[in-house]
């Protein structure tokens, strides 16, 4: 399987070049700063050789712009999260029924590939000292990913080489995350240190050390 520093290296390769597609529309000017929180999950289809994420969280700044990722994983080792912060943009599709389609896509070094979708309809409240604005969005994006690589034919302790991995995604607003960063202002920084501490309230902990929230 593949170990826990080789999994974050993967991550950093799938979201190489990201390009995100963003769930929200109908936004002001006011809201540049505010952001929207989605909580991550994977269906495991098929692969062989990789210890995949069990979800994560993504950080999508209202007006679109660098998303940030945060992975989760539990296993045997404990329970762990790697950040992948900054890196892409956002769009809005149009389809040939003229509905508002949230797109998110990304393509890696490490062979990779993801894309989910959804329709923007309903709406959700933003609220700080500074602002209180009606956000529209896709409350759910659904699709796929799929990672490979050879990893240069180089053969693992237990003989292996390479590895492939094909999962269902999908991502859902997590209203009480998305309040609690827009309570603190909006910023992403702020987004993905709430999130930070959540993890690290419920057990996980930081592949990186530097990454711990103070407490």
């Amino acid at each position: 399987m593949m170990s826990l520093s080789a999994r974050s290296s993967l991550v950093g390769l799938m979201f190489l070049g990201l390009m995100v597609g963003c769930a929200l529309f109908g936004l002001s000017g006011e809201a540049c700063a505010q952001v929207i929180v989605y909580r991550i999950s994977f269906e495991d289809l098929a692969g062989y050789n990789v210890d995949f994420f069990d979800g994560g969280y993504l950080v999508a700044p209202a007006l679109g712009g660098a998303p940030s990722l945060v992975m989760v994983n539990q296993d045997a080792a404990g329970a762990t999260y790697t950040a992948a912060v900054a890196g892409g943009d956002f769009f809005i599709g149009v389809d040939g029924a003229k509905r508002l389609m949230a797109t998110y896509s990304c393509q890696g070094a490490a062979h990779s590939a993801l894309c989910a979708f959804g329709p923007v309809v309903g709406s959700i409240r933003l609220k700080s000292r500074s602002f209180d604005i009606q956000v529209r969005v896709a409350r759910t994006l659904t699709g796929g990913v799929v990672a490979a690589s050879s990893e240069d034919g180089q053969k693992g302790a237990d003989g292996t080489i390479g590895f492939a991995q094909h999962s269902n995604v999908r991502m859902e607003i997590d209203t009480v995350l998305t309040d609690e960063a827009n309570t603190l202002g909006g910023e992403s920084a702020d987004a993905v240190s709430v999130i930070y501490a959540f993890l690290e309230s419920n057990g996980f902990k930081p592949d990186d050390p530097s990454l711990a929230k103070a407490p």
